[in-house]
């Protein structure tokens, strides 16, 4: 796949805006063109109209007398006059159409003046840039679209691309200032297609004090081409239905505000990542940031550091405020490093989801934060032992409320296919409210959960007519269990197949053998699916003796993992 990708890269104190002249005289709005929506705030009138920064200005319509020259020349020339203007300035276009009724027809009449656009945030005015590039892409027709985007502030970098992305289809020739910018090129040779899109919003001093840890001579790392130049670089596109479909964004911390930018209706994939020190996403940006999506099928949000630490959870005060973002296309979703587990999952509605990912959440500290006292905060009765209890309760709480269900609909919950739990922990009780709603789960992996046998006796299946004693068990112990089980609930996890335990240190080999037991012989008689893979790796309570018992009844054509755990050094 083909990919664009953007280093914008600043000093922690952005350069002064250079002289904005040309800014000052483009004429930016023109009746026929700005959206009815953004009348309310544009006074569009038929003259010449001059940016002052804060205020448009109309200045009346020249109307051609028979003494100017002007209006003598012949169309052929003035024509020709345009485009030698044009081609040194893009936004003379604007002030041309408006001199005179004549010229205005000229330049209406005529896509090819219209071919190049130049968004610049010399003079950041998100209505008037937004307009100002509805203008172009209108008025270019069908023709290949130049763009030179001058983008001097990380805050304005999202936005100016995003105003310009409905033009995609037919971009030609794209060139950036102030900015760095790689292709992937396909491996036939063609020109690539603008499919994936990546943005460096992260200070410059960040940046390099990240790359201090990577060798300069690393080739192979994915930031080695991270530097900067202040000259334009010029890339061509095939100027045939370009689509953005995938976008990256590094160093979430100055995320824009959904107000400021128009949707990125064609993206389908999204990474958000953090990559400086700091604990977490900046929850009150990136949440409705996501609103500018509303394709989304895949979200990745990653607070990204080179050793993968984990870092201790931080409170948002302000979390209760924050808008939810409605994505109801998404179908996966990968949290990684966020510490504020509860308070992004508890904003985001993925009706559809169907794989979850959660990765480097756990941490062992306490914290004291107001509890909000919703359904399901108590106290766990199991008491459990937990190396990280304040983000187990975090982020059980947050896919209490991710997956419940609102306004009489069914949740995404009810979707989900795939869930990965990597240093991510639950409470017991979460785990048995989140089991008991998914019947449509299919892979469960789990790495270095405090699990306890608990949870394993949840994840069993009654079975009727069928007595798990020490018998069938094959001499492994069920606690002096000798009854005869009734089905007293439905099967959980009915559609489970895949089942991956690693490093999981609390939960019995007696237990882990019980259940899957009861799983097999449920699956025998049509309760649930049949097992395909079972991995049990690093878990020092799972011996080699409970592997030979899941051994001898185990499914053959089923694939069966076993590695053997290992105290760890202190």
């Amino acid at each position: 796949m083909s990919g664009l990708y953007i280093d914008f890269l600043l000093d922690e104190h952005d350069p002064q805006s250079l002289s904005s002249a040309d800014e000052e005289n483009t004429a930016m709005a023109i009746e026929d063109e700005i959206p009815n929506s953004q009348h309310s705030s544009t006074s569009c009138v038929s003259g010449n109209i001059t940016d002052t920064g804060t205020q448009l200005i109309p200045m009346p319509m020249i109307a051609p007398t028979g003494h100017s020259p002007l209006n003598k020349l012949p169309i052929e020339l003035l024509i020709l006059i345009f485009s030698f203007c044009i081609e040194d300035d893009p936004d003379v276009a604007a002030s041309l159409s408006l001199v005179n009724s004549q010229w205005r027809a000229i330049m209406t009449d005529l896509p090819s003046l219209w071919s190049h656009l130049r968004l610049s945030d010399a003079r950041f005015e998100p209505r008037r840039l937004r307009s100002k590039a509805d203008v172009w892409l209108n008025r270019s027709g069908k023709l290949p679209l130049d763009i030179d985007f001058d983008t001097r502030h990380r805050d304005s970098v999202l936005p100016l691309l995003s105003y310009a992305l409905r033009g995609a289809p037919k971009w030609r020739n794209v060139s950036y200032l102030y900015s760095r910018i790689r292709f992937l090129t396909v491996k036939d040779g063609e020109e690539p297609q603008l499919e994936s899109l990546l943005v460096t919003l992260s200070p410059k001093k960040s940046m390099e004090s990240d790359l201090q840890v990577l060798s300069p001579d690393d080739e192979n790392s994915t930031r080695t081409w991270w530097g900067g130049r202040d000259v334009p670089l010029v890339k061509n596109f095939k100027a045939d239905d370009e689509r953005l479909r995938e976008m990256y964004v590094l160093g979430v911390r100055c995320l824009p505000s959904p107000e400021n930018v128009a949707a990125f209706e064609t993206v389908t994939s999204l990474v958000l990542m953090n990559s400086s020190t700091e604990c977490d996403f900046p929850m009150h940006r990136a949440v409705p940031f996501l609103s500018a999506f509303p394709a989304l099928q895949s979200l990745e949000l990653s607070n990204f550091n080179e050793l993968f630490l984990v870092h201790d959870p931080e409170y948002r005060p302000d979390c209760a405020e924050i808008k939810p973002a409605e994505l109801t296309q998404l179908r996966r979703l990968s949290v990684r490093g966020i510490c504020s587990s509860r308070c992004i999952l508890t904003h985001l509605r993925a009706p559809q989801l169907q794989s979850l990912i959660l990765i480097h959440i756990n941490s062992s500290t306490m914290f004291e934060h107001p509890n909000p006292g919703e359904p399901g905060d108590s106290e766990d009765e199991a008491h459990d032992f937990s190396r990280s209890p304040w983000t187990d309760h975090a982020t059980g709480m947050g896919l209490r409320k991710l997956f419940s269900s609102r306004n009489g609909h069914s949740s995404g919950a009810l979707e989900l296919k795939e869930l990965v739990m990597d240093y991510a922990d639950l409470r017991t009780k979460d785990f048995k409210w989140l089991f008991g709603r998914l019947p449509k789960l299919e892979k469960f992996t789990i790495v270095a959960s405090d699990m306890s046998d608990n949870v394993m006796r949840a994840l069993e299946v009654d079975v009727p007519g069928v007595s798990i004693n020490v018998d069938d068990l094959n001499g492994i112990d069920s606690n002096g269990a000798d009854q005869w089980r009734r089905p007293s609930r439905p099967p959980v996890l009915p559609s489970l197949t895949r089942l991956k335990f690693s490093k999981c240190q609390k939960m019995t080999g007696e237990a882990v053998v019980r259940m899957i037991r009861s799983r097999v012989l449920a699956a025998q008689r049509g309760l649930v699916v049949r097992f395909e893979e079972l991995s049990t790796t690093d878990c020092l309570q799972v011996t080699e003796a409970h592997h030979q018992q899941i051994q001898s009844f185990f499914p053959p054509e089923a694939r069966l993992i076993y590695a053997p755990g290992f105290e760890e050094e202190e």
